[in-house]
């Protein structure tokens, strides 16, 4: 089973939001009180609305539901490196090399990394970067790389390399590799989905292996401010796993706050060739936050 995708998140989070709301005391009544005041800072999503549909959406230069400017927008388009959506067109989704080049753009952090087309490619790569690190296969045919063994992870030296070399080659349409370094720290998921009434919408929740037990998840509309990044952290239901939790230190909030903004102009930037981003899973830690997988999926052609 391949890891839980923010789109599928995001796309359950909807389906419950749109439902009928049951009879009964309202639960933010029920909240404690600093959530509930943090719950009456969030922008009300229908405000505005009608207008930023009216301007050609936030690609026009106009000013988003949530602040986003002309100049920030177009700064974004311009560092995006060129050829990526014809390359991705054929399979309807862009190889993660290509992924990581264009959060890297955008000013959203990744884990180090190098893209290598053959072994000693490869073995360069993870000298610059250091042991242990990480490999994954770069293949048009393949999507979800767990799958299908398409990814090892901490790889201890050369020997070990050039082993998981060997198996990553064997699979359909292999590539190459993408060399990494093994992060750790808490893991977060951060998403987006295109959706066909309110536009671009931004996931953020806990990751690892039960964020489809738990579904943890927080969702605002694109683009972000910093507010909206506070109160998405505070409506987490395991937001003190991200502010110090029991001898566990603190993420360092500000660098996520600013990942989650660079990530939030990137969807708003390219809203209109893509239909979902999945960013699982993020580490974060006192000193940095950065992205281990990335996965953009293209809208359908038109």
């Amino acid at each position: 089973m391949h890891p839980a995708s923010a789109s599928a998140l995001l796309a359950g989070d909807q389906r419950r939001s749109r439902r009928p709301a049951e009879r009964g005391p309202s639960p933010q009544r029920k909240a404690p009180g600093r959530l509930r005041a943090a719950r009456r800072k969030i922008p009300h999503p229908h405000r505005g609305l009608r207008a930023q549909r009216r301007s050609g959406r936030l690609l026009g230069g106009r000013r988003g539901l949530h602040g986003g400017s002309d100049a920030e927008v177009q700064a974004v388009l311009k560092e995006l490196p060129p050829g990526i959506w014809e390359a991705a067109r054929p399979h309807g989704w862009v190889l993660e090399p290509d992924a990581l080049r264009l959060l890297e753009a955008a000013g959203v952090p990744v884990a180090r990394h190098a893209f290598a087309g053959g072994l000693e490619e490869a073995l360069a790569a993870a000298s610059r970067i250091g042991y242990p690190v990480v490999a994954k296969v770069v293949s048009p045919a393949i999507l979800h790389k767990s799958d299908v063994g398409g990814v090892e992870t901490s790889i201890p030296d050369p020997a070990g390399l050039a082993a998981a070399w060997a198996r990553l080659a064997r699979l359909e349409g292999f590539r190459g590799a993408l060399v990494a370094e093994r992060l750790s720290g808490l893991e977060l998921i951060v998403g987006a989905k295109i959706d066909e009434q309110f536009g671009p919408v931004i996931l953020l929740g806990l990751g690892g292996t039960a964020v489809e037990i738990y579904r943890d998840v927080v969702t605002r509309l694109a683009p972000l401010r910093e507010r909206d990044v506070a109160s998405m952290v505070c409506c987490l239901r395991g937001a003190r796993l991200l502010t110090g939790y029991r001898g566990c230190a603190a993420v360092s909030l500000p660098k996520l706050t600013a990942a989650l903004l660079a990530f939030s102009e990137l969807v708003t930037a390219i809203a209109e060739r893509i239909d979902s981003i999945d960013l699982n899973p993020v580490f974060c830690t006192p000193e940095r936050c950065a992205v281990a997988d990335a996965r953009i999926v293209l809208a359908p052609a038109p």
